[in-house]
This record gives structure tokens, C-alpha cells and sequence, in this order.
């Protein structure tokens, strides 16, 4: 067997049948369009050391047998307004519930069945398979200044099986990604704001825990979301024209809204509509005076499961979004 290339690796999710059991219907069609896909086996070691009179030690015993998969998707629309993407799996295996409206499609977080609805995984590194079984995960939105956006994606799951495998061949949506350029950005944090920034990130900081069984060959049912923490960042230029100490001392909040793209079936927004300013960190970004701003993400006091929304499609904002956490629903106009 020659030489292993990092870079023909192919990755693809499905929504599995029977939780925590690999989903064997997995195909071409269920593949994404991935960047820097790692996929790390977490075999435990039970050290077997008893008290004898030598402290030599016997060979450890294999215990659970756990997985880790992590890698980025461009953050873009699906080139139809009312079509989900490609990558709408990954978001829901973050806990995120669809909604499918007029001319857009509506992702927010969810607090119900969702939290517990895992997929599976199947990683193809140029020859080998790893199928990886009852998965859920955190995600990360990032972006900077004339690059396109990333979701960047963590899931936990168990290995169901190591084989021989070529390559998968995707069917993947051609639709180009805006890049962070001609962007709307705008925050209203105890009153109408205007920054200039280079970058941004949003993080779900999703609390993924495997359910541990005595039942399960690989010591594992499935993982499962049990709470999350949305937190961000950004990088504003330190002006005399806005009291960051004061919105943070006083404990303001507001909103915050990015929209990217502009094409239709391709414009992205994402809001927040109730952010905390939680610091202000000196930067030095060429010798101009900025701050890193970490800000929390929180639900707004009418309807919550909204902390941060993603918007694919014309409309300019997901914060009229409808506030159903229903995984498929759908609105007249």
C-alpha cells in the first residue's frame, strides 16, 4: 500500500435510524463540502497494577471506545431561498431545529428533541473508513475580513468500525460562499453603535456528553446535549465616540446583526438578539488601538431558543424568525 494523502479525504452524516447505531444507508448524497477533517479514536486504559511484591505491572485493559471528529464548512446559502444546504445536518447534530419560511431558511437552537437526536459519521482517509456512531457536537461561526465564513464543527460519538474503504464521491452543492466583504454589521447596545472590525466569532459552546452503558460493546449508547453557554467575540477599533466601560459596568444589552452576501438564495444573516459586553482586552492590530470584545449571547425575554439565529435567504433579518422549534416547519407568507 503506498502513501496516505491527507487531503483525499471525504466526509459524510446521516440522521440515524435507531440512536446510537450507525446508520449503514449512509451515501455519496450525504457528503459536505469540508475543510481540515480530523477524526481522533479515544480508546480508555483501564492500568492494571495490583500490590504484589514487585512493581512491575500486567498489560491495561481497553475500555470505552470513543470518538472525536472535528472540521470546517463554508458558511453560505444553498443558491435557493427556501432549499436547505447541504451542511443542514451538521448544524442539526448541533442542536439547531429548521425552519423553513417564505423565502428563507431559519436555524436557531432548540431545547427539545433535538438535544438528543444523533447522527452518524462516516470519514474516508484516502483507503481506510471510519464509521463513527451516535455523534452530536458543538459549533464555532468565525470570520475575518475578506475570507469567507466558517462553521467550525466538533462532534463526539463511538467507533462502530475501522475497514478498508475508497473514497466517497460527493454530490455536493457548486454554490460559491460571499466572503466577508460589503458586510452589514451592526450592534445596538444601549444605543446605535458603529464599529469598525476585521473579525468575529460566534460559539454555541454546546455541552456534549456521551451516555455511558454497561450494555454497549464500545461502553457507549450515543451523545447527547445537555447544556450550552453562547459566548463570541469581535475586534473593534477603541474610539472616543462609544463608553465601552460603561455598557459593561452597567450591564447594557442589545442586539447584534451580520449580514454577508448578495446574491439571492446566498445572503447570510446571523443574529443575536440580546448580547452582553463581558470585556475589553487591549489589541494592537498594526498600531492601531483596538479591543477584543468577548460578549455572551442570551435569549430575549419573549420567546428564547433564539440566542443566535442564522438566516439563509432574501430576508434581512432572522430575528422575526418564527420562534417553533419545529425541525421542519414551514410559514405562508
Amino acid at each position: 500500500m503506498g502513501n496516505m494523502l491527507t487531503r483525499l479525504t471525504t466526509i459524510a452524516m446521516k440522521l440515524e435510524g435507531t440512536p446510537g447505531t450507525y446508520e449503514s444507508t449512509i451515501a455519496d448524497a450525504d457528503c459536505l463540502l469540508a475543510y481540515d477533517v480530523v477524526a481522533t479514536p479515544e480508546i480508555a486504559m483501564f492500568k492494571r497494577d495490583p500490590w504484589r511484591p514487585y512493581l512491575s505491572r500486567d498489560k491495561s485493559l481497553s475500555g470505552q471506545q470513543t470518538y472525536t471528529v472535528s472540521f470546517k464548512l463554508e458558511v453560505k446559502g444553498s443558491g435557493a431561498n427556501v432549499t436547505p444546504p447541504d451542511y443542514a445536518q451538521a448544524l442539526s447534530a448541533c442542536g439547531f431545529a429548521q425552519t423553513i419560511g417564505a423565502a428563507y431558511v431559519d436555524y436557531r437552537p432548540a431545547s427539545g428533541a433535538e438535544l438528543h437526536t444523533p447522527y452518524s459519521i462516516n470519514v474516508r482517509e484516502d483507503g481506510m473508513s471510519k464509521e463513527i456512531a451516535g455523534c452530536m457536537g458543538n459549533v464555532r461561526l468565525t470570520g475575518t475580513v475578506g475570507e469567507p465564513m466558517f462553521y467550525e464543527f466538533t462532534f463526539r460519538g463511538k467507533l462502530s468500525n475501522i475497514s478498508a474503504g475508497g473514497i466517497m464521491t460527493p454530490s455536493i452543492d457548486t454554490t460559491v460562499p460571499p466572503v466577508l466583504l460589503s458586510a452589514a454589521f451592526a450592534t445596538n447596545v444601549g444605543g446605535s453603535e458603529s464599529h469598525i472590525i476585521s473579525a468575529i466569532e460566534f460559539d454555541m459552546q454546546n455541552e456534549v456528553v456521551l451516555r455511558p452503558s454497561v450494555n454497549d460493546a464500545k461502553g457507549v449508547e450515543y451523545a447527547i446535549i445537555t447544556g450550552r453557554n453562547p459566548i463570541g467575540s469581535m475586534d473593534p477599533e477603541y474610539s472616543t465616540d462609544y463608553d465601552w466601560y460603561s455598557k459593561i459596568s452597567n450591564g447594557n444589552s442589545g442586539s447584534l446583526t451580520l449580514t454577508l452576501g448578495s446574491v439571492s438564495g446566498n445572503i447570510i444573516t446571523i443574529t443575536s438578539p440580546a448580547i452582553r459586553y463581558m470585556g475589553m482586552d487591549p489589541l494592537d492590530r498594526e498600531g492601531i488601538r483596538c479591543l477584543t470584545v468577548p460578549f455572551e449571547m442570551n435569549a430575549s425575554a419573549s420567546t428564547g431558543n433564539d440566542e443566535l439565529m442564522i438566516r439563509l435567504g432574501t430576508a434581512s433579518s432572522s430575528s422575526s424568525a418564527s420562534s417553533s422549534s419545529s425541525s421542519s416547519s414551514s410559514e405562508s407568507a
